[in-house]
């Protein structure tokens, strides 16, 4: 898959779902980003910078927004270390 156009979606799908159970509109998109790239691929990998830059947001709400996802149990993650 083109890097570019990983980052640099034309479509995002944020379920009404998410919304209505209290997530915000920041959470569900990169919830439904996450979701819909794992529908043809195995793993997601993507920097918060990476993830704040494509959805025109800041780091720190990239951060928090992940955070409540793992929390609730919609997503795994991992680190790696450079």
């Amino acid at each position: 898959m083109n890097a570019e156009l990983v980052l640099k979606p034309k479509f995002i799908p944020v379920y009404p779902s998410m919304l209505q159970n209290g997530y915000s509109l920041i959470e569900a998109t990169i919830y439904g980003f996450i979701d819909f790239f794992l529908s043809n691929n195995e793993k997601f990998y993507c920097t918060n910078e990476q993830i704040g830059e494509m959805l025109n947001v800041g780091i720190t709400s990239v951060s928090q927004a992940i955070n409540k996802l793992k929390e609730n149990g919609l997503i795994d993650i991992s680190y790696k270390i450079k």
